[in-house]
């Protein structure tokens, strides 16, 4: 958690690296403090510290995707990865790959609302794309850490070496993209609307996977996690009738 306070000084403490550091010294906290801590609970105290600090910050993408995507992490995918992990044991690799699709799926359920009215585009195809961009990103920001710890030490060779290496991945990373975006149906242009409406349906589709952790937790089953992705499809033939 310290390391993580001192890169965000050594980056000039953007809002955005400020709002991920509260987000897991929070996290941290409540698990190293309490014996049976609530996700959500610490997610609700992180978003309102950052609102009582920069109140104009509820009103940028990034704190609306941060939170909104974070609490759909902890009530969808984690349950729904828990579940998968207990019916349908996979080996390491196996298993990997699917709990990542997982994740990147809630993401993108949640998520697309927002990228829909702030830039006009709806990416199904970033659900398969960022498993492997989120591996690279979390490379190539171990590599930018490590490169800056190394330099305090004044060894530069090793410091350009751990640079090199997060700048490949960052490149890859492009080239990924950028391959992606030759494939049709990867992604599709959409009219703009409104981001009142981006922001609400994002929220919905929360609250409908909240409605299906709930359904699970009284034994429904495989139908709990469908709320969701309905909710989502719901979204899609509403834009289409504007």
């Amino acid at each position: 958690m310290c390391w993580v306070g001192f890169y965000v000084q050594i980056t000039g403490s953007p809002a955005s690296a400020v709002r991920a550091w509260i987000m897991i010294s929070l996290f941290w906290l409540a698990k190293s403090v309490l014996r049976q801590n609530s996700p959500l609970a610490t997610l609700s105290v992180a978003a309102l510290i950052v609102i009582i600090w920069q109140p104009q910050q509820i009103l940028e993408l990034g704190f609306q995707l941060s939170y909104i995507v974070v609490a759909a992490l902890i009530l969808y995918a984690v349950p729904l990865i828990n579940a998968c992990q207990r019916s349908l044991p996979l080996n390491d690799l196996s298993g990997h790959i699917r709990d990542s699709f997982l994740i990147s799926m809630t993401a993108f359920l949640v998520s697309s609302p927002l990228i829909y009215t702030y830039f006009g585009v709806y990416s199904p195809g970033g659900v398969l794309i960022n498993i492997v961009l989120v591996l690279l990103a979390l490379l190539a920001v171990s590599a930018a850490m490590l490169a800056t710890l190394v330099s305090l030490t004044g060894l530069a060779g090793a410091e350009l070496l751990f640079q090199r290496a997060g700048c490949m991945c960052i490149h890859l990373m492009l080239h990924i993209i950028d391959a992606g975006l030759k494939i049709p149906g990867m992604y599709m242009r959409a009219s703009d609307t409104t981001v009142i409406h981006g922001l609400v349906a994002s929220i919905a589709i929360v609250a409908a996977m909240a409605w299906g952790r709930e359904l699970f937790r009284q034994g429904v089953g495989w139908r709990s996690w469908i709320p969701a992705p309905a909710a989502h499809l719901l979204w899609l033939v509403l834009i289409k009738l504007q």
